[in-house]
């Protein structure tokens, strides 16, 4: 498959904004996904693999995780591909598929951006028994000014300050949340309980200030919503980060959170594995290089700097 795909210019994207926004490349999606494996049934996920011509001719599709189905379906596709008139396999000089608006447009330049990796952890939180295989990763975005924000004013050793309230709420409602398995929804206001998250001066060197950071986080839904039981996380932080007061930024963060998890969503596939378990999250700050990928929850986030319209 790997040797298979060099042949293919892989492309992914999150399906609900494809199969529901009217944006120019989602309406270049649809046309061409109603052709595949579920059709043209409004209301239905488009879910899935699609392999496609930069004209928008549908080849071949399949929604599987296994790697054979996958295999034969780009098998599929590259045959049909090779069959295909020369004039149909290319975009039309004057087509147009600029989007209006994509979440990645808010992306922070030269704010605190960290990649979260989320698993569950073994039974008896033993570090020396082997983790559980399953884990996702999502994305923290925190804008210039309120990353200035994990720090004092005017730093001194010894220092400690306690995070502004909404970016505890950020962090608890968005991102300590159960997504082992898969999507799940976020906490709302009145579910974050007995949340602080602080940070400690604990060296100055030159233009650097070296924090400690700790906390405590709970988030607890009654499960009102369908599909889901009375579910929550709670966590216990521990991290350390380095930042620069001249160029203002990060330069090092990194913030480690043990906890337990109960309950399901309509998604997050615990529906038979509703009992208390314990997870871990690792919060590290990401590299120049790493994709502008949107938080999950991007669109729920109290901040300004967010671009909600369309242009």
């Amino acid at each position: 498959m790997i040797e298979l795909s060099k042949q293919f210019i892989p492309a992914t994207d999150e399906v609900w904004r494809l199969q529901t926004i009217d944006d120019p490349e989602c309406k270049f999606f649809q046309r061409m996904a109603k052709h595949g494996h579920y059709g043209d049934r409004p209301g239905h996920t488009l879910q899935g693999i699609y392999v496609c011509s930069a004209s928008g001719e549908f080849l071949a599709s399949v929604n599987s995780t296994n790697a054979d189905s996958v295999l034969r379906m780009m098998q599929r596709g590259l045959r049909a591909w090779k069959a295909m008139p020369e004039n149909k396999r290319k975009l039309s000089a004057d087509s147009e598929f600029k989007p209006r608006h994509r979440w990645e447009d808010s992306y922070p330049e030269n704010g605190l951006v960290v990649s979260v990796v989320t698993r569950d952890l073994p039974a008896q939180c033993d570090p020396s028994s082997p983790c559980e295989v399953r884990w996702n990763r999502d994305f923290v975005w925190f804008s210039q000014q309120e990353a200035r924000q994990w720090l004092p004013q005017n730093p001194e050793v010894g220092q400690t300050q306690t995070l502004p309230a909404k970016f505890t709420a950020r962090i608890t409602r968005f991102h300590l949340v159960d997504t082992v398995n898969g999507q799940t929804t976020h906490y709302n206001k009145r579910e974050v309980k007995d949340s602080e998250i602080s940070t400690r001066v604990t060296r100055l060197e030159d233009n650097h200030v070296h924090l400690e950071i700790f906390g405590k986080t709970k988030a607890n839904s009654p499960g009102q919503r369908a599909h889901e039981s009375p579910h929550g996380v709670v966590t216990q932080l521990l991290g350390r980060a380095t930042y620069d007061l001249q160029r203002r930024v990060f330069e090092e963060f990194e913030i480690v959170a043990l906890g337990r998890r109960w309950g399901h969503t309509q998604f997050n596939v615990r529906r038979n594995d509703e009992e208390s378990g314990p997870l871990g999250y690792v919060f590290r700050l990401t590299s120049e290089k790493t994709p502008h990928v949107a938080p999950a929850f991007l669109h729920a986030y109290e901040a300004d700097w967010v671009r909600r319209s369309r242009r």
